[in-house]
């Protein structure tokens, strides 16, 4: 009880939230619990310190953290704790590969792949590091994202084929360390060109790999002016970010993700088969360690599980024409129990001079804005 009043007294006094950010000075720091690692001193060693639910004050604007009197407490508890018990090693701690998919991995010269590892943890708690050895000089690989779910962490692992890189298949390792505990695994990468579609419509392109005419199918463009999309999309947050949605616009079997560029045109992100009925988007919470906002929702607003369908990596090089004056960023590609004649059906072929917008039921080709290899986007013709 002493220790107790002593502690209280001690603390300083808290100024009451919101307050002034010290990146960008707007008045938005307030306190959050997310999941935060460090390295601190402890015993004269530098210790790894991993902390999933730290309360510190964040800014909602620019995501700095403000380290206050508790937070650094929590901290240093931690710290404490992992020295004495040296470093995070555990006896008996051990963590193992359990899956890796998709095996192989296909990647398309100039552009990317992402794997998903699950790692089990058996009594260690302590950071995680990935490589991977045996690469050649026109593969690289860097780790996206590690997630914590329950008893076991989910690695997002990416890697990426040079432009001109040659086909064929390459088996490297992939080692994962921590303080005294490894596994490792064989990853099999392959790197191949993209099928030569028999025709240029969007549609045709995604039945080739596996959608139906059956399917109820949606297309969406990215547009947001209050996030650089292509940002989200190389940091692993675009996914998190299209579950949360304002209105229940996804009834459909799967939706097909655009990211919006210049001249009104929009690039190919992937496609998403949704899982669920939505829910109210303030029942799921985002990740702890994501550094954005995306489930400041009201009461009305939603949240669909989609999940990502494999197999449509290749077409990231394709651009279509969303048009001019389009207004709906959603609309129906194909609807079967739609009387009316489906969108899939008026599409137009590459090299015609002109094509109507997206609202008005045509989808054209035309070439990228951003660089693509032109061996990559002369396969797709």
């Amino acid at each position: 009880m002493m220790s107790e009043m002593l502690s209280t007294i001690d603390r300083p006094k808290e100024r009451p939230f919101p307050w002034h950010c010290p990146k960008c000075r707007k008045k938005d720091v307030w306190r959050d619990t997310i999941r935060y690692e460090c390295q601190r001193m402890s015993g004269g060693q530098l210790v790894d310190v991993v902390i999933p639910d730290l309360a510190v004050p964040r800014c909602h604007s620019c995501g700095e953290l403000v380290f206050d009197y508790e937070a650094e407490q929590q901290i240093n508890a931690r710290t404490a704790a992992v020295g004495n018990r040296g470093g995070g090693l555990i006896p008996h701690a051990s963590i193992r590969i359990e899956s890796f998919s998709p095996r192989p991995l296909i990647v398309i010269p100039g552009s990317d792949a992402t794997a998903v590892i699950r790692i089990a943890r058996e009594n260690y708690d302590g950071l995680l590091k990935v490589s991977v050895d045996g690469l050649p000089e026109w593969l690289t690989s860097r780790v996206l994202h590690i997630h914590e779910i329950g008893l076991s962490s989910q690695i997002d692992l990416s890697v990426v084929a040079s432009q001109g890189a040659p086909t064929g298949r390459t088996v490297a390792r992939l080692i994962v360390r921590g303080n005294g505990v490894q596994d490792e695994a064989s990853l099999s990468v392959t790197v191949r060109t993209p099928p030569r579609p028999s025709g240029k419509s969007l549609w045709s392109l995604l039945t080739q790999r596996g959608l139906s005419s059956t399917d109820r199918v949606k297309v969406m463009r990215h547009a947001d002016p209050r996030y650089d999309i292509d940002e989200l999309a190389r940091e692993g947050w675009l996914e998190v970010y299209q579950s949360y949605q304002a209105k229940r616009i996804f009834e459909c079997d799967y939706v097909v993700f655009f990211i919006g560029t210049k001249n009104f045109r929009a690039r190919f992100f992937g496609v998403y088969r949704v899982i669920l009925p939505p829910v109210a988007a303030n029942t799921r919470p985002l990740p702890p360690n994501c550094p954005y906002d995306f489930s400041d929702r009201g009461p009305n607003d939603w949240f669909y599980e989609l999940e990502a369908v494999p197999g449509f990596e290749d077409l990231r090089s394709v651009v279509i024409d969303w048009g001019l004056g389009v207004k709906a960023r959603n609309q129906w590609l194909n609807k079967p129990d739609d009387k009316k004649k489906p969108l899939r059906d008026k599409t137009v072929v590459a090299g015609l001079p002109t094509g109507k917008s997206i609202g008005g039921s045509v989808f054209r080709y035309d070439r990228p804005t951003e660089p693509v290899a032109e061996a990559d986007w002369d396969a797709l013709q």
